[in-house]
């Protein structure tokens, strides 16, 4: 047995360890591995933030490969935008999509894994695939002047050069982390109970410690969430959430058993002392 201040900071250290520990076995089985993260993003095909911002990128380039001044006219921007809307609602924009996650999420691997991040990074999709199907819905509009769309800049931007250098230590860390910390706080947790003068109350010591541990997290993904919003536009916000859904999960479920384990705490503790209670009064009588 330990003193009881060994104790807390056994306990203190487990408690710190622990949202570091879910953070990183969610990067590692979810956001580093390309297969599951594109299966992740695949749904957002039919999100707004995503078709619109698809859509403002190929309709800006399909008006700048027509060039003034018949790009001014207002109708040939509508039968732009009535084209590009047409490619961006079709069956073909969600493989597309697909398969340019893929490619950049491959690509941030590369870079985030490098020595250092230059500038001009950048993690973007690229719809050029749908250039041909566009070349074809503008045709059905009337507009077959040559419009040279595969020269065209269709990418949109996920994550700027900024965004991917702030990442990119916790990147190396939770990559680095990722099975060694969740071992890690689990022998924590032995260590610090087998070792406890008290187990009882060292066991609702790391429920509650657990609980704030994971607030904190989740507190902490909310503000990185706001920065992100108030510095990028709608897509990146909206990857970011359906990436993050996942972690947010992991949050509430170990936050539920911690509540789980602090309730069971209590109950036992008050069973104890009921009965040291009753054992009191018989002693007396």
């Amino acid at each position: 047995m330990i003193p009881r201040p060994a104790t807390w900071l056994l306990a203190l250290v487990t408690c710190l360890v622990l949202p570091v520990a879910v953070a990183a076995t969610w990067f590692n089985t979810v956001a580093k591995d390309t297969d599951r993260y594109v299966e992740t993003v695949a749904p957002l095909a039919d999100d707004p933030a995503v078709t619109t911002a698809a859509a403002t990128r190929l309709t800006a380039a399909t008006l700048l490969a027509i060039g003034p001044p018949l790009a001014d006219r207002p109708a040939v921007r509508t039968s732009v935008r009535r084209a590009v809307a047409s490619v961006v609602g079709s069956s073909q924009f969600p493989p597309v999509w697909s398969r340019a996650n893929e490619v950049a999420h491959r690509q941030v691997v590369r870079i985030m894994d490098g020595d250092r991040i230059v500038a001009g990074s950048q993690m973007q999709v690229d719809l050029a695939p749908l250039a041909d199907e566009l070349t074809a819905a503008l045709a059905s509009e009337g507009l077959t002047s040559r419009i040279d769309l595969a020269s065209r800049d269709l990418t949109i931007e996920v994550a700027g050069t900024e965004e991917l250098q702030q990442a990119q230590s916790a990147w190396r860390l939770l990559g680095v982390a990722g099975f060694w910390l969740p071992v890690a706080w689990l022998l924590l947790v032995a260590i610090t109970l087998v070792t406890a003068r008290r187990r009882l109350s060292a066991l609702g010591l790391l429920a509650v410690g657990s609980l704030l541990g994971l607030a904190a997290l989740w507190a902490g993904l909310a503000v990185a969430r706001e920065l992100v919003a108030d510095n990028s536009g709608e897509l990146p916000v909206a990857v970011w959430d359906v990436v993050l859904e996942g972690l947010h999960q992991a949050i509430l479920i170990g936050g539920a058993v911690a509540g789980v384990v602090l309730l069971l705490r209590v109950a036992i503790g008050l069973g104890l002392s009921r009965q040291r209670s009753q054992k009191d009064a018989a002693t007396a009588l």
